[in-house]
This record gives structure tokens, sequence and C-alpha cells, in this order.
């Protein structure tokens, strides 16, 4: 998939994109490593505190704990960790 829509699905950036405008990690807005797609309302859900990776993280793994490793492995590449 390099664009487009899944019915019900709305797409969510791990590491959102303000937080890789203007980084040598910029590469990770288009990564499909950095999407995963969620329906809406738990999509509304994640980002009920804001939309930094650390006010998202733990609502994303709740809803999909199957993704908990991609986030730890995406905050290293970056250099960042979990708080």
């Amino acid at each position: 998939m390099t664009k487009g829509k899944i019915a019900g699905f709305e797409g969510h950036h791990i590491i959102p994109v303000k937080e890789l405008v203007g980084t040598k990690y910029e590469y990770l807005i288009a990564s499909l490593k950095n999407i995963v797609f969620l329906p809406k309302a738990d999509h509304v859900y994640v980002h009920r505190f804001g939309d930094t990776i650390e006010a998202t993280k733990d609502r994303l793994i709740e809803k999909r704990p199957d993704i908990a490793k991609t986030i730890k492995k995406l905050l290293k590449t970056i250099g960042k960790r979990l708080k």
C-alpha cells in the first residue's frame, strides 16, 4: 500500500508527524512501519490527551498490544525511550 484508505479505519502515526518534521527521521512519516490502522473510535480514544508519542502510546498499546515492540523499536530508532 502506498496510499489510500481502509473502510472504517483511520491511519495513526505511531511517532507523530510533528515530532518527525525537520529531523533526519522525517522518512518515517510515510513509512508503514510508523502507521497503524485503527477503527475511528479507537483513533479518537488514543488521541484523547494529545497528539504526542507520550500522550498516545499507552492508549495505543491498550488498543493494539501487538505493536508494543514496534513502538519501542521506533523510539529507539529516533533516540527516545518510553517513560
